[in-house]
């Protein structure tokens, strides 16, 4: 619920990554020492928990964004949970359309700083739209736009792939750019990574394999140029 899956410091020389953390301290850019707990909420400037999930945290000009997933209001039935079949898929948690990719600021990552800028994408204003997962913000410096990522399912509940949208700000608006992005295999868990030369890339799972692909220039699409990555290989079946 709290965990940051992906923490970055891009005009600087602090990168930290992080997954399922029990708790870390790092010093921001001020000075101020924070630490991140995975077992204590992340509370907003108005005391409430900020429901935020699946994104990254980025540095942009003198604070902290973060762009991730914001669930709707629901009720879990008993005993079933968050399912994506059977006669409670329309109803569970998490897997409706009335989520959306939310906008956070902070000046320094503590509890208690996070500020809700807005919404970047609505879900239900999507083509075809069931449930979003897994946004990622980068920056191209090619193209001096912020570009959020995210793959999401359709209504029925099959995959329907990677779309992104594009600003001038992290703080939006955001303009869908691309419903489809046209990766070689459809991604599961992935993120995007930005060289040090202006390229973008997607590395994915997909097949039991980790693929990484490079993007456009503009980075709202695939070049076909792809590789799988070393050791990437399914195990092999459990013995009889």
């Amino acid at each position: 619920f709290c965990g940051l899956h992906h923490i970055s410091y891009h005009r600087g020389t602090m990168m930290l990554r992080c997954a399922l953390l029990i708790g870390v301290s790092v010093v921001c850019v001020t000075g101020k020492q924070v630490s991140i707990s995975n077992v204590k909420p992340r509370l907003s400037t108005t005391g409430d928990i900020v429901n935020a999930h699946d994104g990254t945290v980025r540095f942009f000009d003198g604070s902290w964004w973060m762009h991730a997933a914001e669930y709707g209001e629901c009720y879990d039935p008993p005993h079933h949970g968050c399912e994506m079949s059977g006669p409670t898929r329309n109803t569970s948690c998490g897997f409706m359309p009335n989520h959306n990719i939310s906008i956070w600021r902070s000046p320094d990552l503590s509890s208690g700083s996070w500020e809700k800028v807005g919404v970047a994408i609505q879900c239900a204003l999507m083509p075809n739209c069931g449930i979003l997962y897994r946004p990622h913000l980068v920056y191209n410096p090619n193209t001096q736009l912020y570009v959020l990522f995210w793959n999401y399912v359709n209504k029925e509940g099959a995959y329907a792939g990677d779309a992104v949208a594009t600003s001038t700000s992290p703080a939006g608006p955001f303009a869908l750019a691309n419903i489809l992005i046209n990766t070689t295999f459809p991604t599961g868990d992935y993120d995007v990574f930005v060289d040090g030369d202006g390229q973008g890339y997607m590395i994915y799972s997909a097949n039991h394999l980790m693929y990484l692909e490079r993007l456009t220039r503009d980075y709202l699409h695939s070049t076909g140029v792809s590789a799988n990555i070393p050791g990437g290989i399914a195990p092999p079946p459990p013995p009889p």
